[in-house]
């Protein structure tokens, strides 16, 4: 089932046939004049995009919610008892009101059981497994869908509604779930936006998108009000305000919610997935009047919840990989031991712990009499972070610092404060002491440095040299998966060059003493 929503092709066609329906049958109905010459025709074409999304949705809806009870690691059995009773009134009310209009003592029952169906999917889906902002990000959508079912009772059951000062609660209710639907069309992009998000921002094709689509919605607002409102309110169920700051507002709330859209359907996978959920609620509109509606909402609402479901999965089975290809605290300590024979390392001193979330093995050496220290710290198929120290750091800051500008081999550390010194256009240098340059000009030390180093070197003239980096991708120089398949056989090449690099630079520091 889940493989299914990989490739969301029915979803896909689903989407395709709302939308179509939204502009022929919601939009071109109420809009264009009878007098139109493609008004027949136009007519006609809603008609069937309306039955076609009806049928379809309901076979989808029927089968989601049937999978969704079925399959016994996906919800809770609580979770799947409260499905199977709500759908069991929600999805016969939908197929008799898909075909034929629904009886006014049926109406009631079909928007509270679309109720009862969404606290079960939501109930089920909060307690699996999956990303916390995708949880958020389902709560805050089904919230306004709530508000909405709570306003169509009270009209629809008149025992239900409150009486005397409190009669205008269902109403207030129902403005308060739009201006939420106006709120979470921007907030989705916070949920459900890929990381990093801001890089959404900036690719060509979804900004370009959303900028095509609110310049044309505020065009609409400023030159032809009537029509904008008018389209607002038959296609998507919102009210919408004249061009000003609550204009504006929702305005935003457009762009940001096409830019979530088109970037995460330009992804594969998952992420294609989630933005068809989206998009399935969004096209699906907030009046929630003909049963098509509710159908189309619950099936976002699921492919929504089963994405994020799939994706806590791939990121699990990803850490188990890791875990499992992570080499013992032994098989680290028994690489080090190797490292530090072939640097020549005397009096080499290995101690390795290991914690609920990392490993930590210290090699401690001397090598002409100047103490040595190569601290890894090790994460789940990871390097969170390597260390290396020649001779004894003092406390205070270092008088320099040298940083790469752009590190393709590990995360980027903030440098120490201080005046920039001209060294070389790849590095950063900060000599405070303006003593430092001169002594790193070796062509062959800035080879190795060219070579080796992706992370920081902090400067203590004359005292002691430390490296520090944070390892991305394969935990270069430290080779873990083949550490963890033959700790013997693990090649030294690239953490040798590292620590040299390191103890290059220490005895540079010390070449113009005195």
């Amino acid at each position: 089932m889940l493989s299914a929503f990989r490739r969301p092709s029915l979803t896909l066609i689903l989407l395709f046939g709302v939308s179509l329906e939204m502009l022929l049958h919601r939009l071109a109905t109420n809009l264009v004049s009878k007098r139109f010459v493609l008004a027949d025709p136009l007519t006609l074409g809603g008609n069937f995009a309306h039955h076609f999304v009806a049928v379809l949705a309901l076979a989808m809806a029927a089968w989601a919610t049937f999978a969704l009870i079925r399959e016994r690691e996906t919800f809770p059995l609580y979770g799947r008892l409260a499905l199977l009773v709500s759908s069991a009134v929600f999805i016969p009310l939908a197929t008799i009101g898909s075909f034929v209009p629904l009886a006014a003592s049926l109406r009631p029952h079909i928007n509270t059981s679309f109720a009862l169906l969404l606290v079960a999917l939501v109930v089920g889906f909060v307690a699996r497994p999956a990303p916390l902002r995708a949880k958020v990000g389902v709560l805050y959508l089904v919230t306004p869908l709530f508000l909405h079912c709570y306003w169509l009772a009270a009209q629809q059951i008149p025992g239900l509604g409150p009486i005397g000062d409190a009669a205008g609660l269902p109403s207030r209710l129902f403005e308060a779930g739009e201006h939420m639907v106006v709120v979470g069309a921007f907030s989705v992009f916070l949920f459900f936006a890929p990381h990093p998000r801001l890089v959404a921002l900036t690719q060509p094709l979804p900004l370009a998108l959303g900028l095509l689509v609110t310049g044309t919605a505020a065009v609409l607002m400023i030159n032809a009000y009537p029509l904008a409102h008018q389209a607002a309110y038959h296609g998507l169920g919102i009210n919408l305000p004249p061009f000003s700051l609550q204009g504006a507002i929702h305005l935003v709330a457009l762009f940001f919610f096409v830019v979530t859209i088109v970037a995460l359907a330009l992804r594969p996978g998952l992420a294609r997935a989630t933005a068809a959920g989206l998009a399935l609620i969004g096209a699906s509109g907030f009046q929630l009047t003909q049963p098509y509606q509710f159908l189309v909402t619950a099936i976002g609402i699921i492919v929504l919840m089963r994405a994020a479901m799939a994706e806590q999965q791939e990121v699990q089975l990803l850490r188990r990989q890791a875990e499992a290809s992570t080499p013992s605290e032994e098989q680290l300590s028994r690489y080090l031991e190797r490292c530090a024979d072939a640097l020549s390392l005397q009096d080499a001193d290995i101690v390795a712990l290991d914690s609920a979330s990392q490993k930590l093995v210290h090699l401690r050496a001397v090598r002409h009499g100047q103490a040595v220290i190569v601290r890894l710290a090790v994460g789940a198929g990871t390097i969170d972070e390597l260390e290396i120290i020649v001779g004894e750091p003092p406390k205070d800051h270092p008088e320099a610092s040298l940083l790469r500008t752009r590190a393709r081999r590990g995360k980027r550390i903030g440098g120490y404060r201080g005046r920039k010194s001209e060294y070389d256009p790849h590095f950063v240098l900060r000599d405070g002491g303006e003593r430092i340059s001169e002594r790193l000009t070796d062509a062959a030390l800035r080879n190795q440095l060219l070579r080796s180093m992706h992370g920081l070197l902090a400067i203590w003239p004359d005292e002691s040299v430390v490296y520090l980096a944070r390892p991305v991708g394969d935990g270069w120089p430290v080779p873990l998966a083949e550490i963890a398949f033959d700790a013997e056989g693990a090649t030294l090449d690239d953490l040798k060059a590292t620590v040299e690099m390191v103890l290059a630079a220490y005895q540079a520091t010390r070449a113009g003493e005195g």
